[in-house]
């Protein structure tokens, strides 16, 4: 590859100097745009290709965003109203709290509730979980690692039987 300039500059630097990035202004329906252009040379086509990445639109103090990602608002909550409910009235929460940690409390609650109303395995727990109301009232970390440790805990402790003997309890109360 040819690069114009004088032949005593060393080509690593013509290469470099030549792919700087830089800013592109697009204007799309009258509005302007702004993206960072940042070259790379393409092996297979053997010439320089561009990524670009969104700056934002012109604005008084400089370019800003116009959108950013938004946090997820529409949660899925019918389904677990009455899974809710059994736990409230069951006591279930309370039993829990005798027992666990807050974040293990809602991160049992939290596997029940999936296991009552979708029946998914461990590992889809957290995706499933980041659609629903639950994140919002038992706020808690189910990736598939915090499950297992969680449900090793609880294998490997007094809790299945205390568990067990309090539910007994509220049972007949």
């Amino acid at each position: 590859m040819c690069f114009p300039g004088p032949k005593h500059v060393n080509s690593i630097y013509l290469v470099r100097h030549i792919l700087n990035s830089y800013t592109r202004k697009k204007i799309i329906n009258g509005r302007e745009y702004f993206y960072e252009m940042t070259p790379y040379w393409d092996r297979e086509k053997k010439k320089i290709r561009y990524h670009s990445k969104y700056m934002g639109v012109q604005k008084e103090n400089g370019i800003e965003k116009m959108r950013t990602h938004l946090p997820r608002n529409i949660f899925v909550h019918g389904p677990l109203i009455p899974v809710l409910r059994i736990m409230r009235e069951l006591g279930i929460e309370t039993i829990l709290d005798s027992l666990f940690r807050k974040e293990d409390r809602n991160a049992i609650l939290v596997l029940a509730a999936a296991r009552a109303i979708r029946s998914l395995p461990m590992d889809l727990v957290h995706t499933w979980y980041d659609g629903t109301y639950l994140v919002k009232e038992y706020p808690c970390d189910v990736s598939s690692q915090r499950i297992s440790r969680l449900l090793d805990d609880i294998g490997n402790s007094r809790h299945p039987g205390q568990v067990l003997l309090c539910l007994l309890v509220a049972d007949e109360a």
